[in-house]
């Protein structure tokens, strides 16, 4: 179940996008948004594509307030 308001102080929870530095500016800041995911504990690597299986996405929410950043798994059976 997705909190609206932060576990520590109550204040308000806003939806925020976390940024990937992998591709970097020359400053070192990220260049753009990437859409975390995450797979299975047991998910291996496919021996031909080189990539795994994906299981869902991980979305974010900012307290203002008091600066707690959640984490949320979103998966079509979990809802949005």
């Amino acid at each position: 179940m997705e909190r609206f308001n932060c576990p520590d102080c109550e204040g308000e929870l806003h939806d925020i996008k976390l940024l990937d530095a992998t591709d970097s500016s020359r400053a070192g800041q990220g260049t753009g948004h990437v859409e975390l995911t995450y797979a299975a504990p047991d998910s291996t690597a496919s021996f031909f594509t080189r990539t795994v299986a994906k299981s869902g996405t991980v979305k974010a929410k900012l307290c203002n307030q008091c600066g707690r950043i959640l984490l949320y798994a979103s998966r079509p059976s979990l809802g949005a």
